[in-house]
């Protein structure tokens, strides 16, 4: 069912690059970061993520860990607290729970592509210890 396909195209947009002297000039991060950076797009993301972190080994492989360790946690939290919240009809408070996971994927998608072991705000430590060294 799931034959690589997705990842294919993951690798296929991420890794475009057009020739020297070409109107557009379009140079992507290093594919060691490329898992890290993607993991915070969507459940998609971190599934083609962990799939793609499989092939690292080293330093790489615990960056790209460190990354799907926190964006899984905060998928949780966010999945959690979201039900909740729907559950007691908190529209207002739902969708300014949502903006701020917005922001923080931008703010971890940034750090990942710095090369950052960056923490989720308030949460990341604690998501760390939970985890341990799940992924690696």
């Amino acid at each position: 069912m799931f034959n690589g396909s997705v990842i294919n195209f993951y690798r296929l947009i991420l890794e475009l690059s057009f020739v020297e002297g070409s109107f557009f000039k379009f140079q992507v991060m290093e594919k060691n970061k490329l898992p890290s950076i993607i993991t915070y797009i969507t459940i998609i993301g971190f599934i083609v993520a962990l799939v793609l972190n499989n092939d690292k080994q080293g330093d790489d492989k615990r960056f790209n860990a460190f990354h799907l360790r926190q964006s899984l946690g905060l998928l949780i939290l966010i999945t959690v607290l979201s039900t909740l919240l729907r559950l007691l009809h908190l529209d207002t408070v739902n969708g300014i729970l949502n903006l701020l996971y917005f922001i923080i994927c931008i703010l971890q998608i940034v750090g990942a592509a710095n090369g950052e072991y960056k923490y989720v705000p308030y949460i990341g430590k604690k998501i760390d210890q939970t985890f341990g060294r799940l992924f690696e």
